[in-house]
């Protein structure tokens, strides 16, 4: 049975190795995130779409995590000490133990062979694709929790063209998800990783697209955010939160955001929820923790500038494109 303490030390993986052609004048960049939650990575796999329509070289690449609580913590660890990955200290003992239970060829694995394979591995990453001792370990080392392919990926990022960035919720009555707890994390942060909050939850990022319903909020034609029961965000269903099904009712979508959803509630409007949010609602240390409020939009905005497009323009695309095919 494989540990679950290492198991848990080691469990940010991708099944997707992304590779970046080093012939192209004008590269792709990769957003690597690191994230606790479902919706979030559904949104972000959707936004590389709305880019890749416009020709935007930009790959918003969601982190993989086991099943299992994650929180800030965690999945800042993660991003850092995948970043930072030493194979020669991963490889204790303990690991060669794990990888031989795992070989089912009769040929067991030295400590001194693994490290040797994945020396050449990450010296010459392409030439090793052949060999059968490195296949056979490559692949417990992925059962194990270890992607050292994209651990390659990672420590050959570049800081010119890449960004890092780790998104989580704030939940001031949770221990693990606390204003202490998150800035101690912002204490530590030497890493060039954003931290991307949203209080309470990555829902209310959502909810900061829906022009359309504040529109009607504003009015009187439907019943507004109540904010009191937003900040605390208490389950009201079995399956939503407040804030969750606040967006569920007014969108039809449940926690997976459908291709459909964003395009007609997200994609048209991520310009303007990253205005509103700035106008109505707080982005910053330490303001956020106790109103309602997120920093995807301050997150993005550096995106823009770092990679020289804009968001609005895009969203102005769009709505042009959309009109002509009404």
């Amino acid at each position: 049975m494989i540990n679950s303490e290492f198991r848990d030390q080691n469990r940010l993986n991708s099944r997707l190795m992304l590779v970046r052609p080093k012939e192209e004048k004008d590269p792709m960049r990769f957003i690597i995130l690191s994230m606790e939650g479902k919706t979030e990575k559904c949104y972000f796999s959707h936004l590389n779409t709305f880019l890749k329509k416009f020709d935007v070289k930009i790959n918003f690449h969601t982190l993989q995590h086991d099943e299992g609580e994650n929180t800030p913590r965690k999945i800042y660890n993660y991003l850092v000490e995948s970043r930072t990955f030493d194979y020669k200290k991963t490889l204790t003992d303990d690991l060669v133990n794990q990888i031989n239970k795992k070989n089912k060829s009769g040929n067991e694995f030295s400590k001194n062979e693994c490290i040797q394979i994945l020396e050449e591995f990450f010296s010459s990453p392409f030439e090793l694709k052949k060999s059968v001792r490195f296949n056979l370990l490559k692949k417990i080392l992925f059962s194990l929790g270890i992607d050292i392919e994209y651990r390659h990926f990672l420590k050959e990022c570049n800081n010119d063209l890449d960004s890092f960035a780790v998104v989580f919720d704030c939940d001031c009555t949770c221990p693990s998800h606390s204003k202490d707890e998150i800035e101690s994390i912002r204490n530590e942060n030497n890493k060039n990783i954003e931290l991307c909050m949203s209080n309470p939850c990555f829902e209310f990022w959502l909810y900061l697209h829906l022009k359309d319903v504040h529109s009607k909020e504003k009015d009187g034609s439907i019943t507004p955010l109540d904010t009191a029961k937003a900040i605390e965000n208490k389950r009201v269903t079995d399956k939503h939160s407040y804030m969750s099904n606040f967006i569920s009712v007014h969108t039809s979508q449940n926690k997976k955001i459908s291709s459909n959803a964003f395009s007609t509630f997200y994609a048209p409007n991520i310009s303007y929820a990253m205005k509103y949010v700035e106008q109505a609602f707080k982005t910053d240390f330490p303001d956020i923790y106790n109103n309602l409020g997120s920093n995807i939009g301050v997150f993005l905005k550096k995106i823009e500038e770092k990679y020289k497009f804009s968001f609005e323009n895009l969203c102005e695309l769009l709505k042009k494109q959309n009109d002509v095919l009404k």
